[in-house]
């Protein structure tokens, strides 16, 4: 537990402080596309298949040990048999982004009614979708460089949605508890739980109702 919690921290951090980097540096980051990119792919890559690995399993939540080696792959194409060519280098980019947000996308369906930002999710997922096409079919600067400020955005938001989800998760059952003892403290304000006046009004009612000539003498 100890492990995963320190992982998660240093996660969060790495991943905060590359996505404003890459959108703070993203004119350096245009010039070493191959470089920053395939990193962040080798990355994404390494993550599947450790979390399979050590789940001893072909998938384990929203990570997939074949998503990660076919990602492995097209990293290591990038940096060191495309780095020379920056029409194939947007068009591998294109290529990850597509599979990556079509993951994405399955994986908001399923979370759809469970998790409070999966539609927000799912809509930054078919943007980027989209785009990712586009940098396919036309794989000039202009959409490197909407494409380099979408990647910072989307490790920022790799680690800060589930955040976001597991706050407000915390936040509404907090607030389920703080009705249910509400419920449960105005109960016996009232009387009738726990045999007080409310509860005793409430049986001789019942007693006149049924007609039970017990109850209506202990009324008197």
């Amino acid at each position: 537990m100890k492990r995963r919690t320190c992982w998660i921290i240093i996660k969060t951090v790495l991943y905060l402080v590359a996505g404003a980097l890459i959108i703070l540096c993203r004119e350096e980051v245009l010039r070493h596309i191959p470089y920053v990119v395939g990193g962040v792919m080798l990355a994404y890559g390494w993550e599947d298949v450790l979390v399979c690995a050590c789940a001893r399993s072909y998938e384990s939540g929203r990570y997939s040990l074949f998503d990660g080696l076919v990602t492995i792959v097209l990293a290591v194409i990038m940096i060191f048999f495309a780095s020379g060519d920056m029409t194939k280098c947007l068009v591998i980019w294109g290529v990850w982004s597509v599979l990556r947000e079509g993951r994405e996308l399955s994986e908001g369906v399923k979370a759809l009614g469970r998790e409070p930002l999966a539609i927000p999710n799912m809509a930054e997922s078919a943007v980027v979708l989209v785009l990712s096409a586009i940098l396919i079919v036309e794989s000039v600067e202009h959409h490197a460089r909407i494409h380099i400020v979408l990647l910072g955005i989307e490790l920022m938001l790799e680690v800060l949605f589930p955040i976001l989800n597991r706050t407000w998760e915390n936040i509404a059952r907090a607030r389920r508890r703080a009705k249910e003892d509400d419920r449960r403290n105005a109960g016996p304000a009232a009387g009738w739980p726990d045999g007080t006046e409310g509860g005793q009004a409430d049986a001789q009612a019942t007693g006149h109702r049924t007609g039970d000539p017990t109850d209506a003498a202990n009324t008197k």
